[in-house]
């Protein structure tokens, strides 16, 4: 398993998806060309979906299926610590995203900076804005 760089939340996910954003492309290239890879939460993966038309969806499996994103499940063991950081940033997904961040220590691409920043340092969070 390669070293991941950063983590994507629901917004990473769906401005890829709905081509809003081509910074996640950039770090995907990036990624691809230096043998690294990105992580994103089971629970984002979920939110992405739900949020999806039809066109991003098959862009999400397309995503979801490079060798250099990682999809990292949310467990049991972890309910507690998410659900601890969800009520801070209101979100399950984004709590989880939070816990990567900190388990990590790479910053988080996210379209919700004000949120992620109740929670974590700004050089760890990455806004994403639209093209």
């Amino acid at each position: 398993m390669s070293t991941p760089i950063r983590v994507l939340d629901t917004g990473a996910l769906l401005g890829y998806a709905q081509q809003t954003d081509s910074h996640v492309a950039y770090q995907l290239a990036y990624c691809a060309d230096q043998d690294l890879t990105m992580q994103t939460s089971v629970l984002c993966v979920a939110e992405a979906y739900r949020d999806s038309d039809p066109d991003a969806a098959d862009l999400l499996d397309v995503l979801l299926g490079l060798p250099t994103i990682e999809v990292v499940e949310c467990r049991v063991q972890d309910g507690d610590m998410v659900g601890a950081v969800a009520k801070k940033v209101d979100r399950l997904s984004l709590a989880h995203s939070c816990l990567l961040v900190y388990a990590l220590d790479v910053p988080l691409m996210t379209t919700d900076p004000a949120t992620a920043l109740r929670v974590l340092d700004k050089g760890m969070v990455w806004e994403l804005k639209p093209n």
